[in-house]
């Protein structure tokens, strides 16, 4: 019981810190059924997953898309 409610702790303490980060993405992989509601957000998607016999869902929350590509990898026009 004490891992329960350890757990619904985390997921409370995750809605303070991702609601300051709103231009990340986050992605998120458990088993608690309740885990959007403790988030206080829906997830812009989810996916059903099994670990063995155990239903998981993974949730994945997108930021903006980033509207200028920097980086070593980006093309550089002349």
């Amino acid at each position: 019981m004490s891992e329960k409610k350890s757990v619904i702790e985390l997921y409370k303490a995750m809605r303070q810190v991702f609601n300051n980060l709103d231009t990340w993405s986050f992605y998120v992989l458990t088993s608690h059924q309740n885990f959007e509601n403790l988030l206080g957000r829906k997830a812009d998607k989810k996916r059903k997953l099994y670990n063995g016999r155990i239903l998981v869902n993974y949730y994945q929350y997108f930021g903006p898309k980033p509207t200028v590509l920097e980086g070593p990898f980006t093309k550089k026009n002349p």
